[in-house]
């Protein structure tokens, strides 16, 4: 964002020593952000994001396969504003191509990804089970079938109509007669567009890497470009236009809603447990409330522990892969567990949503971590 900024003075003009000021400005932030970044990745139990993974070539490009319909799908009330009149009628061969090409992307994407709870969304915010779909074990499913169904063609059909508005785009723009002189950019349109392509490219070279994973949050500034970039140049559209984007937009904010409203009683919920356990006598070290729990009772090195792993199976992942010197002796689950070592300690009933509806904490006690 910093860069962006001062790419966006540079475009605006002004006395050259102003401009090699700021130019100056811009390397000098440039350097201090990539020496931070070479020596953050140099601390103990740290995991570099760049580090080359053995993944093969589709996994590596899946990722942004569904980042680009998870940007589309929160983008679709724009994309339906955007569509002018007689628009299938006006498709070109190029566009068609392109849209045809994004529709056998997604439709590989939805069959590689099978039930899971992500199908052609990027995951984690958004995922059929609410947010952070593995904070614990039994994570009850939030959106039916036909619903995580409808959300995820609207996310097709919207990956499908961007593709083809964008192709649509650079043909008009390779089609245009080049002019002598080319009109001005505005300062506020660099500053969009930088942040944008630095982003984007810092997204492909961490996925392309194969050593990391891509999240949906990465993608908020670039979805708050990408509806400048539709909004700006739309007219007054037709009725039925805007009664589609107005549809698309209240259920986007009713699933927005209901992801908040849940994650929220839940984590709640579970965060209450861990409380109780520790004033029933358990150490808050040796509670498993949450990744939130046990990162904030860790005084560790996060990822790093040279001694013998203090959790016991069932462990969470937070708790083998960053946290292994916490014990595990107070477990908790949104579903029943059947393991026989487990000890029901208490189930605690919330409301889920605040509104309505009930759901279960399960605690247990986990005698070989003790």
């Amino acid at each position: 964002a910093p860069l962006a900024v001062l790419a966006g003075r540079l475009a605006a003009g002004g006395e050259p020593r102003a401009r090699r000021q700021t130019l100056a400005l811009l390397l000098l932030v440039l350097s201090f952000a990539a020496a931070f970044f070479a020596w953050r990745h140099t601390l103990p139990g740290d995991e570099s994001p760049w580090t080359l993974g053995s993944l093969p070539p589709y996994e590596r490009v899946e990722p942004l396969v569904r980042a680009f319909f998870t940007s589309a799908f929160a983008a679709l009330p724009a994309l339906l504003l955007t569509l002018r009149s007689g628009f299938a009628r006006n498709v070109s061969i190029w566009s068609g191509v392109t849209g045809l090409g994004a529709a056998a992307l997604g439709a590989v994407t939805i069959l590689r990804g099978g039930p899971g709870p992500q199908t052609l969304f990027l995951g984690n915010s958004l995922t059929r089970v609410g947010a952070v779909a593995d904070t614990l074990f039994g994570r009850p499913v939030l959106f039916p079938a036909w619903a995580w169904g409808a959300m995820t063609l609207a996310a097709l059909a919207a990956g499908i109509l961007l593709a083809m508005l964008l192709a649509a785009s650079v043909e008009r723009v390779l089609r245009t007669r080049p002019v002598r002189r080319a009109p001005a950019i505005s300062p506020r349109a660099v500053v969009g567009g930088a942040y944008a392509m630095l982003t984007v490219a810092l997204l492909v070279v961490r996925s392309s890497s194969g050593g990391a994973l891509l999240f949906d949050r990465y993608l908020w500034g670039i979805q708050l470009f990408l509806l400048v970039l539709l909004l700006s140049p739309v007219s007054a559209a037709r009725r039925p236009q805007r009664w589609a984007a107005l549809a698309c937009a209240a259920a986007l904010a009713v699933i927005s809603l209901v992801i908040v409203l849940e994650e929220h009683t839940s984590s709640v919920a579970r965060w209450s447990a861990g409380q109780a356990a520790v004033a029933a006598g358990s150490p808050a070290r040796t509670v498993d409330a949450g990744f939130e729990w046990m990162g904030w009772h860790y005084d560790g090195v996060v990822g790093s522990f040279a001694g013998e792993p203090r959790w016991r199976r069932p462990a969470s992942w937070y708790n083998v892969l960053k946290f292994p010197a916490l014990a595990n002796c107070t477990v908790m689950a949104y579903a029943p567990r059947r393991e026989p070592w487990l000890q029901t300690v208490q189930v605690r009933s919330y409301r889920a949503f605040g509104l309505w509806g009930r759901r279960q904490v399960y605690v247990y006690r986990n005698r070989p971590a003790c």
